[in-house]
């Protein structure tokens, strides 16, 4: 794991720490000669690499555009729990949500994510912390027409996977202080 000591990243992995701690807690290997407790973690970190490279490829997908690709990356019934900001929403098919991540890009067509680093350990679980930017030029948003301005936040993303598809995916981000860059003015609740 690379340390990330004088960086935001820092905050956002330490968010995440807990989730982390339980992933390589879970299925620490020892020095056991027992076959079948080493098949078990052998099989389970070939199943983690498999779901770092499901993640990955959902990124080249996203930065490049290829909603195609992204669809298939997700399962039925995949449940988006954001940050917390807003109750969480299940996608019944991958094709609801491709739908979803089109509109995102009429709003911010130039949206990109650089900069990830992957963590995991022997489970279903892949974290991501990376650098997210974009410009506000495209379509309105609950009325507010787009200003024009910028924003670039970092972001860690804890993806849960199963049989090589997405299930779900949590995130820790500042939802408000992104509003804020791209001047987009909050109704109160």
């Amino acid at each position: 794991m690379k340390l990330l000591f004088g960086s935001k990243k820092l905050q956002l992995l330490s968010a995440c720490l807990p989730v982390v701690i339980a992933m390589g807690c879970g299925s620490a290997s020892t020095n056991s000669t027992n076959t079948a407790s080493t098949a078990k973690n052998t099989t389970a970190s070939t199943a983690s690499g498999d779901n770092v490279a499901v993640v990955k490829a959902l990124y080249k997908a996203y930065n490049e555009r290829d909603t195609a690709n992204i669809g298939s990356l997700y399962a039925n019934n995949y449940v988006e729990y954001g940050d917390g900001t807003y109750p969480a929403k299940t996608y019944p098919a991958p094709d609801s949500l491709v739908i979803e991540f089109k509109e995102q890009l009429k709003i911010v067509p130039d949206a990109h994510t650089g900069n990830e680093e992957y963590f995991t350990g022997d489970s279903d679980k892949v974290i991501v912390v990376s650098t997210n930017t974009g410009t506000w030029t495209g379509a309105a948003v609950k009325g507010q027409k787009a200003t024009g301005k910028s924003f670039k936040y970092d972001d860690a993303d804890i993806y849960t996977l199963k049989d090589g598809k997405i299930t779900a995916h949590k995130n820790i981000y500042p939802s408000k202080a992104i509003g804020a860059q791209v001047g987009f003015i909050y109704a109160n609740r």
